[in-house]
């Protein structure tokens, strides 16, 4: 491995443990609903991917570690967004049925 190798490795080294304490981040915040955070953060995930991939290190062993745990933290949080929509659209679903039994009182008491 010759020094440019090495460099491109350790420099991805930082940016993917940039890229996870951003993904802990993210995932943090989709816990507590804040999915507006979860969202303004992504850009921040895309530049660092990207700067990661400029480095063309894919093909390294280091790497495919480092690939498969970031394949994890971004499951995660894919469940802890889904899931959070879900329950969003059950509330929503709900509101909406008390809303229709309120209505359905009202023109009853007219």
């Amino acid at each position: 491995m010759d020094r440019n190798e090495t460099e491109a490795i350790n420099t991805a080294d930082v940016l993917i443990e940039d890229l996870c304490h951003l993904l802990e981040k993210q995932t943090a915040m989709a816990i507590q609903g804040d999915l507006a955070g979860v969202e303004a953060l992504m850009s921040d995930a895309e530049n660092l991917m990207q700067k990661i991939a400029q480095l063309k290190v894919a093909g390294s062993a280091s790497f495919t570690e480092k690939k498969n745990k970031l394949q994890n933290m971004y499951k995660k949080l894919s469940l802890i967004i889904t899931s959070s929509k879900d329950e969003t659209f059950a509330e929503l679903t709900k509101a909406r049925k008390s809303k229709t039994v309120l209505n359905a009182y009202k023109s009853n008491i007219k």
